[in-house]
């Protein structure tokens, strides 16, 4: 059935769905991060050039290659992969988001499209696909679940599906780049279920900011000792340096490059006198700077 999204909703067994796909059992697939094969709709499957591994700047790519079959006057290749979250069993949230980029692909590719579908227990979800920009940039999708959690308050398997469109019938296929599979909720909590460059399990969830900032430091005022608390949305070179009020540079508390996500730093002034200090971030192109007191 299709609700008031345009979205189609499937209620199946799951093995009843897979048939409907060229199925492989992706033993002979290369994977990392318990990413799987789960099917291919194609005429066949490149098994030697269908992988998923890490790449080597902090996502993880996935390559999807083999025959295109016709379709509604044209030609695609469709690939699902899955992952298991049994285990976790996380929450359905409140809107689902997933950072993608086109990598590199065969020159038969006309358009592509990326989309999700989640499964519990024995309900299996399938959200629509969306348009994928084939220029090189990051690109992040976002989707409403609120209907989805009508249904299903949990889920335990997560697909992200690849559909290629060719301009005719042949050899296909693209690696993308994904990272930052995370779910946000009214209440402003962001739970990163897979960053894609390093596993990450949802029994201690990771928060993942919408926006950088830098927090007031906690207490203020401070004697010799506070807190720092910042956020970086994307992996930056980051600079988070103390002033006096003449502009003199007095300590270097982070010079680095920082993955995103919430970080505190402990900032000891044992050795400052009493006075008006200011604790400058910068990451990438944002820059903010906040006032504190220490008080001897």
């Amino acid at each position: 059935m299709t609700n008031k999204f345009g979205t189609i909703v499937v209620v199946a067994v799951l093995a009843v769905i897979m048939g409907s796909f060229s199925f492989l059992s992706g033993q002979s697939i290369v994977t990392v991060n318990e990413w799987k094969l789960s099917g291919m709709l194609g005429a066949y499957c490149d098994s030697a050039n269908t992988r998923n591994f890490w790449a080597d700047s902090g996502y993880q790519t996935f390559d999807q290659f083999g025959g295109s079959h016709q379709l509604d006057n044209g030609y695609i290749l469709t690939t699902h992969w899955r992952k298991e979250f049994w285990e976790e069993y996380p929450s359905v949230p409140d809107t689902l988001k997933w950072d993608y980029k086109f990598v590199s692909g065969h020159n038969s590719i006309k358009n592509m499209s990326v989309g999700f579908a989640i499964q519990d227990s024995n309900t299996y979800i399938w959200e629509q696909r969306k348009s994928l920009n084939l220029n090189g940039d990051w690109d992040m999708k976002s989707w409403d679940m609120s209907w989805v959690k009508e249904s299903m308050s949990n889920f335990g398997r997560i697909y992200l599906t690849v559909v290629i469109r060719t301009h005719e019938a042949e050899y296909t296929g693209a690696s993308i780049g994904v990272k930052n599979l995370r779910g946000l909720n009214a209440d402003g909590s962001v739970v990163v279920y897979d960053y894609h460059d390093r596993p990450v399990s949802v029994n201690d969830p990771s928060f993942l900011p919408e926006t950088a900032s830098l927090s007031q430091n906690y207490p203020n005022p401070f004697n010799p000792s506070t807190k720092i608390r910042y956020s970086l949305t994307e992996r930056s070179i980051v600079s988070l340096k103390v002033y006096n009020t003449i502009g003199q540079e007095v300590a270097v508390l982070v010079s680095e490059e920082k993955e995103s996500g919430n970080y505190e730093v402990d900032f000891n002034a044992s050795n400052l006198p009493s006075g008006v200090y200011v604790y400058r971030l910068t990451a990438g192109n944002y820059t903010v700077a906040n006032k504190m007191i220490l008080v001897k």
